[in-house]
């Protein structure tokens, strides 16, 4: 979208020379204010109001008796127009910029109807020398509002429409003979030859702007620096799960009191030294202090062989009735400290589930190989009938009488 000049960078521009909103007369950079001559309206155009020269201009035109500072170099001029009237015969100057004491040279834009053919012929005139102009055909019709700028930067002239470059003519050297000083908007500097349009944002610079600046003021935006999809968030940004640091020696709370019920090998309720292997599924809630904690009832399926006196039953959520040897999957809290094993599928506080090994040494009923005294330890019914021989009410023991 199109911006006014005075809302960009541009405006502080240190080569800015004058600007003129055309909302009235004044310069709204410098001291260049215009003289109304023949009463231009100030009527609504691009941005609120510009000098409107009407339908049938055959003497109105804003001008200055000054060359603005321009002597022959480097310079810039940009506007908007719009056509109030086609034209149809000879030529219309919508401005003209004139050096007649140092350069003898001129800056100027034509709007010619040649031979029945419009053409827009524009650049920088040497007098009594070369007019080096760039020339396009195109009539401008009287609906649209068009942007020009015209940027010389003391070798090459470039002429741009609606951010467009028409074309480029090398321009060096001076004029000579009788050139006219003076800057007129809507007429050349003899205000002989008008202009039937109403011109808006009209600016001098004493440099060439560059194609992004030209740019900016037609499409509000660098034509380098366009919007365009590469600016795009990335994915690669986003929080990942991958900063967990799960293999840590984290306090796993894998013991939970559980009520395993393995009521294994021995048939009795009381201390016989079972051998059995159970896999445990304790819920280890291991909050592992990390960037991604790991907070999860995982089964760390790790392997326990213990030697423990089973002195009660105690009831168990994984009711497993195993015989001695037998895998029992229990949820048992083990009274001595392993090293577990344990491979646990965590979710921790970042979200991230993960599945690590679990070093650390937390009590749990995991990979314990522990011989513990048992309580009482009672014989069975087997040990009874081999060892003892029943006499009477008594019995006595078989070995011990015969040593």
């Amino acid at each position: 979208m199109a911006v006014e000049l005075g809302s960009t960078h541009l405006f502080n521009d240190a080569n800015l020379i004058s600007y003129y909103k055309l909302e009235d007369v004044n310069d709204s950079k410098g001291t260049n204010n215009l003289t109304n001559n023949n009463t231009v309206a100030f009527n609504a155009a691009k941005f609120n109001n510009g000098a409107d020269g009407g339908a049938a201009n055959s003497n109105k035109s804003l001008s200055i008796a000054s060359s603005l500072g321009y002597v022959g170099g480097a310079w810039s001029i940009v506007f908007w127009m719009k056509l109030q009237a086609e034209i149809a015969s000879s030529v219309w100057y919508p401005f003209q910029l004139g050096d007649g004491v140092t350069s003898k040279t001129r800056f100027d834009f034509q709007y010619q109807y040649n031979a029945g053919t419009i053409q827009i012929a524009t650049g920088r005139t040497r007098s009594n020398v070369a007019n080096d102009y760039v020339t396009f055909a195109g009539a401008l019709g009287t609906t649209n509002t068009n942007h020009f700028a015209i940027t010389y930067d003391g070798t090459d002239v470039i002429v741009y429409q609606n951010a467009i470059s028409k074309g480029t003519v090398a321009s060096v050297g001076n004029g000579s003979g009788t050139e006219t000083t003076g800057f007129n908007i809507l007429s050349s500097t003899t205000n002989t030859v008008n202009t039937s349009a109403i011109v808006d944002d009209f600016a001098v610079f004493s440099r060439a702007l560059t194609a992004d600046e030209v740019s900016l003021l037609f499409n509000g935006f660098s034509a380098s620096l366009s919007p365009s999809g590469s600016l795009s968030p990335s994915a690669s940004l986003s929080p990942s799960a991958s900063l967990s640091p799960s293999a840590s020696l984290s306090p796993s709370a894998s013991v939970s009191p559980s009520a395993s019920a393995s009521a294994s090998a021995s048939k009795s309720a009381s201390a016989s030294a079972s051998a059995s292997e159970s896999k445990s599924l304790s819920p280890s809630a291991s909050l592992s202090p990390s960037s991604s904690p790991s907070i999860s009832p995982s089964p760390s399926a790790s392997e326990s062989k213990s030697l423990s006196p089973s002195a009660s039953l105690s009831p168990s959520a994984s009711g497993s009735a195993s015989e001695s040897k037998s895998e029992s999957l229990s949820l048992s809290p083990s009274a001595s400290i392993s090293a577990s094993e344990s491979k646990s599928l965590s979710p921790s506080p970042s979200g991230s589930a993960s599945l690590s090994p679990s070093g650390s040494q937390s009590p749990s009923a995991s990979a314990s190989a522990s011989l513990s005294p048992s309580a009482s330890a009672s014989p069975s019914p087997a040990e009874y009938t081999n060892k003892y021989s029943l006499v009477g009410n008594t019995y006595t023991d078989k070995y011990e009488s015969t040593l």
